[in-house]
């Protein structure tokens, strides 16, 4: 599967999959402030692997 890196706003981290958003940093201003608001890694593993199942 290509990767692609976009850039954006300093901090932010978004994961797609054929242009489908699957995990990203909370929106909340309040939660990247105190400097978290980060997806699990497992949870963003998780749905890496089942986007990759799913396409086969």
């Amino acid at each position: 599967m290509p990767v692609s890196l976009r850039p954006g706003s300093p901090g932010q981290l978004d994961v797609f999959v054929d242009d489908e958003k699957v995990a990203g940093r909370a929106t909340t201003g309040f939660l990247r402030f105190l400097g978290g608001g980060f997806p699990d890694p497992a949870e963003v593993i998780a749905a890496l692997r089942e986007r990759l199942h799913a396409a086969g």
